[in-house]
């Protein structure tokens, strides 16, 4: 392992509250360091036959990873809507477009339109019509926006997140995943994330 200490047993049984993330989070750290050297075999590859000036590279993640960093047992991802299992990077290389970091937020949802619109020439269809956000290098304010786990998903906003579970229960937590009390969602947004997550369904 590139990362010491380790945990040479992996068993996730053993993962509770009083657990050392250390020893899980080298393990991980190790692993994404194979996955670096991958990716570097690609486009060390791209380099050496004079196609990364010709490619779009998007590396990024579909979740993050937890290691109890709330202090509320969770670990891993699938398990709650917080920043940690929620937010991931994403590097783009781009050729043509200046180098430039995007401290605004973006989505998952965003990658599609991009591509159907910077890269594949669809400019002229909304991307609305065949996808959920706008495009990657879109600013734009999101007062709220929608995330699935494989069960649930969540109306997330600034503060909090509204999470709807698949036995129909509903919670509503801060984005440290503390319990709120007494919170009313506007109707007008609850009929615009049901529209939202059921435009694709006939």
């Amino acid at each position: 392992m590139k990362f010491q200490p380790y945990w040479e047993s992996v068993n996730k049984l053993q993962l509770n509250a009083d657990f050392d993330p250390e020893l899980i989070k080298n393990n991980y750290k190790s692993t994404l360091h194979f996955v670096d050297n991958l990716i570097g075999s690609v486009l060390d590859d791209l380099m050496g036959r004079d196609l990364l000036d010709q490619t779009v590279v998007m590396i990024t993640g579909d979740h993050g990873q937890e290691f109890n960093d709330y202090g509320k047992n969770y670990w891993g991802h699938g398990s709650n809507f917080g920043d940690y299992q929620l937010r991931v990077p994403m590097v783009v290389h781009w050729p043509n477009k200046p180098a430039q970091r995007i401290d605004y937020r973006t989505e998952n949802f965003d990658i599609a339109p991009t591509l159907m619109g910077d890269l594949l020439g669809c400019q002229s269809s909304d991307p609305s019509h065949y996808a959920t956000g706008n495009g990657l290098f879109e600013p734009q304010e999101r007062p709220w926006s929608i995330a699935h786990s494989y069960m649930d998903y969540a109306l997330l906003t600034k503060e909090l997140a509204v999470v709807t579970h698949a036995s129909g229960n509903v919670d509503v937590v801060s984005r440290s995943l503390e319990p709120v009390r007494n919170y009313e969602l506007k109707p007008s947004i609850a009929i615009r994330v049901l529209e939202e997550i059921s435009r694709f369904y006939e």
